[in-house]
């Protein structure tokens, strides 16, 4: 289990200890409370972006790559405009 899986984990036992006497509560009190937390970490958990600075690092280098292709192709699409302007 990764960084992510231990934190989720860690978090949802939190979640659960709040429920007084929670390791005698019964099935239906757990799911009660599990129902209302687990969407909002399954949200939470599910975009490694907000919750990862190595992956929120590389989304960023991954942006930056794409603007960089799209500025070289920009830049060689003048260059060919400027030649047949001029060699024309």
């Amino acid at each position: 289990m990764g960084f992510i899986g231990i934190k989720s984990k860690k978090e949802a036992c939190e979640e659960l200890e709040k429920i007084p006497d929670y390791h005698s509560a019964n099935k239906e009190v757990i799911s009660s409370h599990a129902k209302k937390f687990l969407p909002s970490m399954v949200n939470k958990y599910n975009n490694l972006v907000n919750i990862d600075n190595v992956h929120a690092a590389q989304k960023k280098a991954d942006d930056v790559i794409i603007m960089m292709g799209t500025n070289i192709k920009n830049m060689v699409d003048n260059m060919e405009n400027l030649e047949v302007f001029f060699f024309s």
